[in-house]
């Protein structure tokens, strides 16, 4: 039996529905949209324009401000690269393609609060003695803890600051429309809301002027050259309108059922258990310390059953000690002890009431010394 999958943080499982939708893609309508010349290449481009409109729906944008990528993380390093290694404002918790990128820049972090959330009376400091700022880098989600930022307050304090914002983990789980929120960019990634890897997409408010990262032909508008990935992005735009028609709201309370149930077995199961709880949280994921000393004997008891992670899967398995957890106050020693659970909408009740028994066997194992 292969493990029960908890992991959705990391990549979720492709939907059926969308492999259905790419797989022409691969073996029929296989042109290069960039052939404008004959049929191929115009059904190819008629799917990639199909896709940035099933995107711009779910956001609220405009198709034109949208253009496709590898992911996430190129997108974030485009918005970076589009400004001059400068002055920002950025988080203590932003994702790796974020925080690694900017180590050379004149950064001010904001910090978090103990509930996960950026602290914005720190931000209002930083704000009344800053002379000057070009960026503003503020995630919507954090990959760790599941914590939903205070966007469109950002937004407001920080007034013609560019802002953008990574939204890998919130695209699916609670409801985006850049309008409102009045951001400048904003970066998803396909494989998060079950469509394929590989494949992302950058939202940009205002394109014209955009500095390109990848310099070469004049694809997606001429800001990101290179051959598309037809049938992924194809991929990436049914995800998005399964969303649509699935909702977001519907989604998240079934996931949320299966975090409540997980959450009293493990309680149950478990007495000395710490689960961290984070109220202002999108509901699939469940951040919890295990009671014991060796993480090493307790993850190899774990794995043939149940996949997790310690922390954000961009960490190595022995590079636990989150800077994410960190900031928000959580000792170290607790840190050291702590799994991210991600639950997807493929899981099941049934499923939670194994995991949990799973996780305290390990818990049992590792206390015996394996």
């Amino acid at each position: 039996m292969k493990p029960i999958y908890l992991d959705n943080h990391a990549t979720t499982q492709v939907d059926p529905q969308v492999l259905d939708a790419m797989l022409p893609y691969f073996t029929e309508e296989y042109g290069n949209p960039a052939s404008r010349t004959h049929r191929y290449g115009w059904k190819a481009e008629e799917a990639i324009e199909n896709a940035r409109e099933q995107l711009a729906n779910l956001i609220n944008a405009d198709s034109n401000q949208i253009i496709f990528t590898s992911g996430a993380t190129e997108s974030n390093n485009m918005v970076i690269n589009h400004f001059d290694n400068d002055y920002c404002i950025s988080t203590a918790i932003e994702h790796s393609s974020i925080k690694n990128v900017l180590k050379d820049w004149c950064v001010d972090e904001i910090a978090v609060n103990q509930d996960g959330t950026v602290d914005l009376d720190h931000l209002h400091d930083i704000l009344r003695e800053a002379t000057y700022f070009n960026a503003a880098f503020v995630m919507a989600v954090n990959n760790e803890m599941g914590t939903i930022q205070p966007i469109e307050i950002v937004k407001s304090m920080v007034k013609d600051i560019k802002v953008h914002s990574d939204m890998a983990q919130a695209l699916g789980k609670i409801n985006i429309d850049v309008q409102n929120l009045d951001i400048d960019f904003a970066s998803f990634s396909a494989h998060k809301i079950y469509g394929p890897k590989g494949v992302g997409a950058l939202y940009i408010k205002e394109p014209e002027g955009f500095k390109s990262l990848i310099q070469g032909g004049d694809h997606e508008f001429g800001l990101r050259a290179g051959t598309p990935n037809v049938p992924a992005i194809v991929g990436f735009g049914k995800a998005c309108e399964i969303i649509q028609t699935e909702s977001v709201h519907k989604i998240a309370s079934r996931i949320l059922s299966m975090n409540l149930k997980l959450k009293s077995l493990l309680r149950e199961l478990i007495p000395d258990i710490i689960i961290h709880e984070f109220p202002k949280a999108v509901s699939n994921t469940v951040h919890i310390a295990v009671p014991c000393q060796d993480m090493d004997v307790f993850m190899s008891a774990l794995e043939p059953n149940v996949s997790v992670s310690f922390g954000s899967a961009c960490m190595s398995l022995h590079d636990a000690n989150s800077y994410v957890l960190k900031a928000v106050g959580i000792p170290e020693e607790e840190v050291l002890r702590s799994i991210r659970i991600g639950i997807g909408k493929f899981n099941t009740k049934e499923e939670m009431e194994l995991a949990a028994n799973y996780i305290a066997e390990a818990v049992r194992t590792s206390s015996e010394g394996g």
